[in-house]
Parts: structure tokens; sequence; C-alpha cells
């Protein structure tokens, strides 16, 4: 299993996005290699939780989806927060 270099958090980032022709879903891929698949509003939902202006997003979705592929710059790179609850019991 290969290493995967972190992605600088509040640093731009530069992200490709490609969709297959006759797909549902748009693919991911960041810098450090990691790559997701994701349908239309799962795309949204990452992009927002990842600090991106949703509309200059929207935009570059739509070439996306009719161009099949393109790249952005979130210049406010950030991670998600953290799925489990700080309430729950530690373990």
């Amino acid at each position: 299993m290969a290493y995967k270099v972190p992605v600088p958090q509040g640093q731009p980032t530069q992200i490709k996005i490609t969709r297959e022709p006759w797909s549902d879903y748009f693919s991911i891929s960041l810098p450090n290699g990691h790559s997701e698949e994701l349908e239309v509003e799962e795309t949204r939902e990452w992009f927002r939780t990842h600090g991106a202006d949703m509309d200059k997003i929207e935009t570059v979705l739509d070439h996306v989806w009719n161009f099949g592929s393109a790249e952005v710059l979130v210049k406010n790179f950030r991670s998600p927060p953290a799925l489990r609850s700080s309430h729950g019991p530690q373990i």
C-alpha cells in the first residue's frame, strides 16, 4: 500500500474533475493521488464541505457534465469535520 501525502489545509489546491460519457457520477482526483467517484449531489456536498465557492463550482460541474473534464483551484481547501461526535464515549 502506497503512502499518500496529505493535502495541505487552508492553501490553494488543484482538483481534477472528470465524467465518463453516459454516466451519472463525477470522478474527483486530488494532487496526492486520492480519488473518489460521486453522484451529482454527493459531488456538490463534497465541494461544499471542502471549502469551495459553490457559485463557481456549479458552473464547473455543468461544464464537466457537457464536456467531460475540468480542473479547479480551491483557494482555501479544508478537510471536512470529523464524522464522529465528540459527545460519544471515549474508549
